[in-house]
């Protein structure tokens, strides 16, 4: 009885994300087309995401960094589609960077 209601309520904040997440990803495919609905769900994930962090100590510092972060992530995707070869250097380093970042940003301080 203990194991079923701990359960539930374990699992029943991110069933509420992944339906939120789906149906903003729903949204943003009809408003910014399929070709698109990608990005959507990265938005959908990042916000996720940033409910998460702890923002208590620095929030704007956080907060600009989490944003430089995404666009950072946006311009190089963009950056990674025009030129493929390019694009297989460009991943490897967002990647590094973005775990690196946020296993030392937003744990240590």
């Amino acid at each position: 009885m203990i194991i079923k209601q701990m359960n539930i309520k374990r699992f029943k904040l991110p069933l509420i994300f992944a339906v939120l997440s789906v149906v903003l990803m729903g949204l943003y495919k009809t408003i910014f087309g399929v070709e698109n609905t990608i990005i959507g769900l990265i938005i959908a994930m990042a916000s996720y995401a940033f409910l998460r962090l702890d923002l208590t100590s620095y929030p704007i510092y956080k907060s600009m960094i989490f944003l430089i972060l995404n666009l950072f992530l946006a311009i190089s995707a963009y950056i990674s589609a025009i030129n493929p070869f390019a694009g297989l250097i460009i991943n490897f380093l967002i990647l590094f960077t973005v775990s690196f970042i946020y296993t030392t940003e937003f744990k240590n301080v």
